[in-house]
């Protein structure tokens, strides 16, 4: 819990942070668009998908995507954004 609360002084459920090149760092606000890197869920591997809200799920601390109301662990997806 304690994690959590240090963790939301600098984020939200509606963006996450993003290192880009030369150490920068952008918030990209939800909605977002993500790359299904496998079968999980509803989500088929390849297709594209927009994130609702991001949140951390509380037994694993493990950041997760909502997607169509459904929560995915982000590391079944690839990040897609336009500078």
């Amino acid at each position: 819990r304690k994690y959590i609360e240090e963790l939301f002084k600098y984020v939200d459920t509606e963006s996450i942070l993003v290192i880009k090149d030369w150490n920068t760092v952008m918030r990209l606000r939800c909605p977002f668009i993500v790359k299904s890197r496998r079968d999980v869920g509803l989500c088929k591997a390849g297709d594209y998908y927009m994130v609702e809200a991001v949140k951390v799920d509380s037994r694993t601390l493990q950041d997760v995507y909502v997607i169509h109301g459904k929560a995915y662990l982000t590391k079944n997806f690839l990040l897609i954004y336009q500078i």
